[in-house]
């Protein structure tokens, strides 16, 4: 069975609580996936008994946030294009300042 739902998450808050109601003796897995990504954001399985339960399970509110993370490889090319820079800055003040050769005729 498939239920779309809508949750609003608070930012402020640590932790998100669910409730999940098993009904019977079978295992029951319960997934939230963002349908934009198709990406699980959280996974439990529970095996029920013969009577109904709710269980309560806690969320972290990290799994609703995208996390920011800065890859080794943008590192190493921001330092490659500063270094190119500096290089290019350095040979054009050079250029500029190179003295100029003027005739030697002496007129």
């Amino acid at each position: 069975m498939y239920v779309d739902i809508v949750l609003n998450v608070d930012r402020d808050m640590r932790q998100v609580y669910m409730v999940v109601m098993l009904a019977g003796a079978g295992t029951t897995t319960f997934q939230l996936i963002n349908k934009e990504t198709s990406v699980m954001i959280w996974q439990d399985t529970e095996t029920g008994n013969s009577y109904t339960q709710y269980v309560r399970r806690l969320v972290p509110e990290e799994a609703f946030f995208a996390k920011q993370e800065i890859q080794t490889i943008l590192v190493l090319v921001l330092a490659a294009a500063t270094i190119v820079t500096i290089g290019i800055f350095t040979t054009l003040s050079f250029w500029a300042k190179a003295p100029h050769v003027r005739d030697s005729d002496g007129l």
